[in-house]
């Protein structure tokens, strides 16, 4: 059986992280400008500040010296249908309520990805484990493309990679055999007197930050985390807001599938309960919620999650505020048809000198 590592704080100053300077770089597969529109300049890289202590307690824990931002954005119809053949014109964008010059345009199959697959393997995800499994390593298989990373992680009472960042889909999947429950040594059914369910430990929230950290040594593209669990936090030395702040500062779009364990399910209150912080997580990076409750609907999901990927558009411009104060800055995406649905992450860390 294999021996977890458990979740250790690390230096990141004497790790020496590469962290890209731009948020988010577009970086093109081909070298060339499309149709001409104008590519995004290639990035460079500088060392995170701060440090990463006691899992993630800082603010600024990773930096970026953003000079130009670019945002991925997927655009539907009123019907839920994927729109992918839109023009830069069709688009505008705000920061902070003021309007942004969109210099940069790309459809994303011409932007390279940086995908990180979290898999929770906690007692309670064991019905759902064999299918995500497979279904897993087909969507590797069919979203990535040459030129593209991924990387595989699991966690429980700790966190573990399987497979760091490699363009090698073979050992992304062989990553994805070697996923199994973690044995628990007490009942994850255990009943506090108070009330309360106790599951054991569920080191989400270490486990986003660590994966935040993995994105960002990757210097170009987009920068998407694929997260399989029920959504329950228990023990992680990361709090929430430190786990958020890391990934956003990753430029991570982060994408949640539940499968509603049965048992779990018809507890109330409890298999929902994990609920609003895949919503949280998902809604602060721009990316998505599949809760589901029937493992029929895992198929689907996995298809959505491709199709998604293959249709989303980057839009990159330099902002008109240029000052280094570390502030968040809100963005808006819009486009010329009303009737559509526009999903972008709502904002970026600005770089504080």
């Amino acid at each position: 059986m294999r021996q977890w590592t458990r979740f250790r704080a690390r230096s990141r100053g004497a790790a020496a992280l590469s962290v890209a300077v731009l948020l988010g770089i577009v970086g093109s597969r081909t070298g060339t400008q499309a149709s001409g529109q104008q590519a995004s300049p290639l990035s460079k890289s500088a060392e995170p500040a701060g440090s990463f202590v006691s899992g993630v307690e800082s603010d600024h824990t990773l930096k970026s010296l953003t000079e130009v931002v670019n945002v991925p954005v997927t655009v539907r119809d009123e019907d839920q249908r994927l729109i992918s053949d839109l023009k830069r014109e069709d688009f505008s964008l705000a920061e902070d309520g003021r309007a942004q010059l969109i210099k940069y345009f790309s459809r994303t199959r011409d932007v390279p990805l940086t995908l990180g697959l979290m898999v929770d393997t906690t007692v309670c995800q064991d019905e759902g484990l064999p299918l995500e499994k497979e279904l897993a390593q087909e969507f590797i298989r069919h979203v990535m493309q040459p030129g593209d990373q991924g990387f595989v992680q699991h966690f429980g009472s700790g966190v573990e990679f399987l497979q760091h960042l490699t363009g090698d889909v073979d050992r992304l999947s062989g990553a994805i055999d070697q996923l199994q429950i973690e044995p628990h040594p007490t009942s994850w059914a255990r009943i506090h007197t108070h009330g309360k369910l106790e599951r054991g430990p569920h080191h989400l929230y270490d486990a986003i930050a660590e994966a935040s950290l993995e994105l960002g040594k990757s210097q170009a593209g987009r920068k998407v985390l694929i997260l399989l669990t029920d959504g329950f936090e228990q023990g992680s030395r990361t709090t929430q807001k430190a786990a958020l702040d890391v990934a956003e500062r990753a430029g991570a779009i982060i994408y949640c599938i539940n499968l509603v364990d049965p048992i779990l399910g018809a507890i109330p209150g409890v298999g929902t309960a994990g609920r609003p912080v895949l919503l949280k997580l998902a809604d602060q990076t721009g990316g998505r919620l599949f809760w589901l409750t029937l493992p029929r609907e895992l198929p689907g999901a996995f298809n959505e999650l491709v199709e998604e990927l293959r249709s989303q558009y980057f839009l990159g411009y330099t902002p008109s505020n240029s000052r280094h104060d570390g502030s968040f800055r809100s963005i808006r995406v819009t486009v010329l048809e009303k009737s559509y649905v526009v999903r972008a992450r709502p904002g970026y860390y600005a770089p504080a000198d």
